[in-house]
C-alpha cells in the first residue's frame, strides 16, 4: 500500500505546477474563477485558491475569467516545480439583466434557493479540529444539546422544533437508513463538502416528513484525484482519524474510498454528590470512568461517470460500529459502572443518474442491516469513585429488568427524483420514495411480533421564475401514507399484536426576490406533517418505550420570512419564522418505561439575525443571535394537564435565547510563499431556562439551565496550498462548568491537536 502510494504521488506531482489566488479589487475572495494555461484549466474554490498541474516548464499564458469581472491574460514564467502567482480581477459596471449564473459555485447556488436556507460551508474548516456537530451548533436557528462528550447522544432544534421533528440526510438519502454509526455528530468535517439546514420548507427531492426542517449533509464530490487524511489528538484519551480518496482509473471508471474512527475515554472531570460515611451528600469533584467510546466507519464506492447511457452509475458498500459505555442516568444522579451498548451496521446503496435534453433523473436504492446489543446485567450499585459499594437482589443497574437484549433492524430504500426543464424560466420535479423496515428482538415477550414499517413518500413540485428571473418560486405537495405492525400492552400487561395505518398530505409555496446584486428577500409558507415512526407507536426494550399504537400525525402551519443584504465586505441578514403546531408527539418523564402520546400544541414565534464583515485584507468577523419564544396552546386534557394553568406559558427545558460569533484572521505567505497562518476565537452564549413550568414552584429555588458563555481559541499553520497543516485549538477556555441539560455536565476546558494532510 506504502509504494504504491509512492508511486501514484510521483506520478501526479512529476511536472510543472501553478498555484494562488483569485481575488477582486477589495481583496475579496473570487470563487468560482476560471483559470487557464494552455490546455489545463480549473476553478478557483470557495476560498479564491487555485492550482494547476502537469504543466510544462518555461513560458505560458495564463487567463482567468469570472462573470461580472473583466477578463485577464497575463504572460508568465515558470520555471520551478511548484509556480506561485495570485490573479486580480476588475469588476464589470453591468446591469442586473446582463448578470448570468455561470461560474456559481455549489454552496453559492444552494443559498440562492427559495426556501429558508443556511448553507455551511466546510472547506474552509478542514485545517481545524472541530466536527460537523460543532460547526452546526455555531449556526442560527440551530441549537444542539449533548449528554456528554464525543458519542453522546446530542438533540438538534432548529427553530424551536427538535427530535424526530427534524429530519437528517447524507447526499439527499436518510442518515438514519445508514445506520446509527454515521451520525452527524461523528461526522469529520473532512469528508463533508457543505450542510445545508432547511428550516420550514424541504425540497420534494428528499421525500422527507419532517415537520421542523431538514438537515442535509452534502459530502466531497471532487472529479480530480486527492487523497485527505487527518489524525486529531484530543484531551480525555480522546483520537480521531479520517481518510478519503478519490481516484480516476480512466475516463469513465472511478473509486471513492472514506473512512474515520472516533475513540474516546471521555474521563472528563464533574461534580457530582457522594454519600459519606455518616450517609450525607457531599460534594467532590471526580472523573467519569465508565463512559468510554469507539466507533468506525468505512465505505468503497465504485462506478462508471460520462458514458451515453449515465452520467454515473456507482455502487456504495459501507460498513460501521459503535462501541459505548453508559456512565449515568439521564440527570446524572446515579452513576453506571456496567452498563454498555454496541451495533454495528452493512449498508449497500445502488446510484444512478442521468441527464438527457431535458429531463433530469437521479435514482438509489439499497438494503442496510443494523444489530445492536444493550447490555445491563449487574447487580452491582457503584458510587462515583467506580467502587461497589452495595449489591441488589434484582433488576439492572438502570432500575429496569436484568437486560441482555439484541436486536436486528434491516431497512430496504427504493427513492427516484426526476426534473423535467420545460424552458429556462419553468420546471417540474417529480419524487418518490419507498421504506420497508423489520426489527426483531430476542426478547420472550416480544419474539413473536416482529415490528414492520412500510412508508410511502410522494411529492410534486413546480420550479418558476419571472421578472428577468429576479423572482423565484417553488410550489409543493406531498403525500405520506406509513402502515405498521408490532405489539401493543393490555390494561392487565398481557403483550398482543397491533397495527396501525396513516395518511397525510402537505403543501408549501417559497419564494426569492432580488431586488438588485445587494438586497433580496424570501417568505415561505408550509403545512407540514410529521408521521409517528415505529419506535414511538410500538416502543422498544433498548429505550424502555411502551407502545402507543393510537397515534396520529403531527402537523404543523410553518411561515418564515426574511431580508438579506450582501456588500462586498459586509453583510447581514433577519429572518422571522412563525409555527403553529398540533398534536405535536410527547414522552412525559417517567422512572421506567416513556410513552409517547400526542400531548402537546404549541406557537412558535421568533427572529434569527446574521452579521459578517471583513474589516480588513484577512479578516472576517461572523456574528448571529436566535430568539424565539415557544408557547404552551394545549387545553386540559389534551396535554395531560387536569387544568389550563400553564396554557399559554413558554414551553419549558427549551433554550430561547442563544449566540454565536467568530473573528477570524487569515494571513497568505507568511513564511514563504503559498504557507496560511490563521487564528480565530469563537464565542457562544446561551440564556437561562427553567427546566419545569414558569409558574410551579418557588422561583427562588426552582431548578434552571443557568447562563453559559463559553470560547474557543485556536491557530492553524498550512503549507503548500493546504497540503500540509497542523492545528491547536482549545475549547471553553475560562473551564466553565457547562450544560445543555440539566445536571448533566460537558466537557470543561479540553486540548486538542489535529494534523492534516491533502494531495491532489
Amino acid at each position: 500500500m506504502l509504494l504504491a502510494s509512492l508511486v501514484w504521488t510521483n506520478f501526479l506531482f512529476a511536472q510543472v505546477s501553478l498555484s494562488g489566488r483569485a481575488t477582486g479589487t477589495h481583496g475579496e475572495d473570487l470563487p468560482g474563477t476560471t483559470i487557464r494555461v494552455g490546455t489545463v484549466s480549473t476553478v478557483a474554490d470557495s476560498a479564491g485558491n487555485y492550482r494547476l498541474d502537469g504543466l510544462q516548464a518555461g513560458q505560458a499564458t495564463l487567463q482567468a475569467s469570472l462573470t461580472g469581472y473583466h477578463s485577464v491574460i497575463l504572460l508568465i514564467h515558470l520555471h520551478q516545480k511548484n509556480n506561485y502567482r495570485d490573479i486580480r480581477l476588475i469588476p464589470q459596471e453591468v446591469a442586473l439583466s446582463e448578470v448570468t449564473v455561470k461560474g456559481k459555485t455549489a454552496v453559492s447556488e444552494a443559498r440562492e434557493q427559495p426556501q429558508h436556507l443556511t448553507v455551511i460551508d466546510l472547506k474552509p474548516y478542514y485545517d481545524r479540529p472541530e466536527g460537523a456537530l460543532a460547526l452546526l451548533n455555531q449556526a442560527a436557528g440551530v441549537k444542539v444539546r449533548q449528554q456528554g462528550g464525543l458519542g453522546s447522544q446530542a438533540d438538534y432544534y432548529l427553530n424551536g422544533l427538535s427530535g424526530k421533528q427534524v429530519r437528517f440526510f447524507i447526499d439527499d438519502l436518510p442518515l438514519d437508513f445508514l445506520g446509527p454509526g454515521l451520525n452527524i455528530n461523528l461526522l469529520p468535517a473532512n469528508v463533508i463538502e457543505r450542510i445545508d439546514v432547511y428550516k420550514g420548507v424541504v425540497p420534494v427531492r428528499l421525500g422527507a416528513d419532517a415537520l421542523g426542517g431538514a438537515i442535509n449533509v452534502m459530502t466531497r464530490h471532487n472529479t480530480g484525484n486527492y487523497l485527505d487524511a487527518s489524525y486529531a489528538l484530543s484531551s480525555f484519551n480522546t483520537h480521531r482519524a479520517t481518510l478519503s480518496l478519490h481516484r480516476n482509473i480512466n475516463t469513465h471508471f472511478f473509486t471513492d474510498i472514506n473512512a474515520f474512527y472516533n475513540t474516546t475515554r471521555n474521563n472528563y472531570p464533574v461534580d457530582v454528590n457522594v454519600i459519606n460515611s455518616t450517609g450525607n451528600p457531599v460534594p467532590v469533584t471526580v472523573n467519569r470512568f465508565h463512559d468510554g467510546f469507539h466507533n468506525l466507519f468505512a465505505s468503497a464506492k465504485a462506478g462508471v461517470k460520462d458514458l451515453s447511457w449515465a452520467d454515473e452509475l456507482s455502487l456504495n458498500a459501507s460498513w460501521s460500529g459503535i462501541s459505548q459505555q453508559v456512565q449515568n442516568n439521564p440527570v446524572m444522579t446515579q452513576p453506571y459502572g456496567q452498563v454498555t451498548y454496541s451495533n454495528n451496521a452493512q449498508s449497500y446503496v445502488l446510484h444512478y443518474r442521468k441527464r438527457w435534453d431535458k429531463w433530469l433523473v437521479n435514482l438509489a436504492g439499497g438494503q442496510t442491516t443494523v444489530r445492536g446489543h444493550y447490555v445491563d446485567t449487574s447487580l452491582n450499585t457503584y458510587d462515583w469513585y467506580g467502587r461497589v459499594v452495595a449489591r441488589r437482589s434484582s433488576g439492572g443497574e438502570s432500575f429496569g429488568p436484568l437486560t441482555d437484549l439484541h436486536n436486528s433492524q434491516v431497512s430496504d430504500l427504493l427513492r427516484g427524483n426526476a426534473t423535467y426543464l420545460l424552458n429556462q424560466q419553468t420546471s417540474f420535479e417529480f419524487s418518490g420514495q419507498l421504506l420497508h423496515f423489520l426489527q426483531t428482538e430476542n426478547n420472550p415477550a416480544t419474539v413473536d411480533f416482529p415490528v414492520n414499517l412500510d412508508q410511502k413518500i410522494f411529492g410534486f413540485a413546480v420550479n418558476r421564475s419571472f421578472l428577468d428571473q429576479r423572482l423565484s418560486t417553488i410550489v409543493s405537495v406531498k403525500y405520506f401514507d406509513f402502515g405498521s405492525r408490532g405489539y401493543q400492552f393490555s390494561s392487565g400487561g398481557d403483550i398482543s399484536g397491533a397495527s396501525a395505518a396513516k395518511q397525510q398530505w402537505g403543501w408549501n409555496e417559497a419564494l426569492r426576490y432580488v431586488f438588485n446584486p445587494v438586497w433580496s428577500a424570501k417568505a415561505s409558507y408550509e403545512y407540514a406533517a410529521r408521521l409517528p415512526d415505529q419506535t414511538e407507536l410500538f416502543g422498544t426494550y433498548i429505550q424502555r418505550t411502551r407502545p402507543n399504537p393510537s397515534l396520529v400525525p403531527e402537523t404543523s402551519h410553518n411561515v418564515n420570512t426574511g431580508v438579506t443584504a450582501a456588500f462586498p465586505l459586509t453583510g447581514f441578514s433577519i429572518n422571522g419564522f412563525y409555527r403553529l403546531a398540533d398534536h405535536l408527539i410527547y414522552a412525559p418523564p417517567s422512572t421506567f418505561f416513556l410513552l409517547y402520546q400526542n400531548l402537546l400544541k404549541a406557537q412558535f414565534t421568533g427572529v434569527e439575525t446574521e452579521y459578517w464583515l471583513k474589516p480588513l485584507p484577512g479578516w472576517r468577523l461572523d456574528l448571529n443571535a436566535t430568539y424565539q419564544n415557544i408557547v404552551n396552546r394545549s387545553l386540559s386534557g389534551n396535554s395531560g394537564d387536569a387544568d389550563n394553568r400553564h396554557y399559554g406559558l413558554r414551553l419549558p427545558n427549551i433554550p430561547f435565547l442563544f449566540a454565536n460569533g467568530q473573528l477570524l484572521w487569515n494571513h497568505e505567505h507568511t513564511f514563504q510563499p503559498a504557507d496560511r497562518l490563521s487564528v480565530w476565537l469563537q464565542g457562544s452564549y446561551v440564556h437561562w431556562y427553567y427546566l419545569y413550568w414558569a409558574n410551579d414552584g418557588d422561583a427562588s429555588t426552582k431548578a434552571i439551565i443557568p447562563t453559559q458563555f463559553t470560547q474557543t481559541a485556536g491557530i492553524s499553520y498550512a503549507l503548500q496550498h493546504d497540503r500540509y497543516a497542523l492545528s491547536m485549538e482549545v475549547q471553553n477556555l475560562t473551564n466553565r462548568k457547562v450544560y445543555d441539560n440539566y445536571s448533566v455536565q460537558l466537557p470543561g476546558w479540553s486540548l486538542h491537536l489535529k494534523l492534516h494532510y491533502l494531495l491532489k
